[in-house]
C-alpha cells in the first residue's frame, strides 16, 4: 500500500496521467486529482479518460476506493491540473495527502 500512496503522491504532484485497474476490471487511465482520507477509507478522486467504469460512462469524475487499485503505474503523458470550473468536484477529507493545483 505505500508504494501505491507514494505513485498517487508522485502523480498529483507532476500532474502525470496515471493507468491502473479497478475491481480486477480492465486498465483505465485517468488524472488523478485529490488524494486522502475519507469516512475511514483512503480514496482517489480522479478525472477518467479511459476504460471500463461501472457507471457505464468512461470519461468523467470517479471517486475510488484505493484498496481496489491495482497494477497502478505513472504515465509520461502530463495534464493541465485543476479542471478549473469543475473544481467543485474536490470533497471534504478526514485527511488529504495531495490536491493538485
Amino acid at each position: 500500500m505505500r508504494a501505491i500512496r507514494d505513485l498517487l503522491v508522485q502523480a498529483i504532484h507532476r500532474k502525470r496521467v496515471i493507468a491502473f485497474r479497478y475491481q480486477g476490471g480492465a486498465e483505465r487511465t485517468a488524472e488523478p486529482h485529490d488524494y486522502g482520507v475519507s469516512h475511514g477509507r483512503e480514496r482517489l478522486l480522479a478525472y477518467q479518460l479511459t476504460g471500463d467504469s461501472s457507471s457505464g460512462s468512461p470519461r468523467g469524475w470517479k471517486d475510488l476506493v484505493v484498496e481496489d487499485i491495482a497494477h497502478l503505474r505513472m504515465l509520461d503523458q502530463v495534464f493541465a491540473g485543476s479542471r478549473g470550473h469543475e473544481t467543485h468536484r474536490h470533497r471534504l477529507w478526514d485527511e488529504l495527502f495531495a490536491r493538485v493545483d
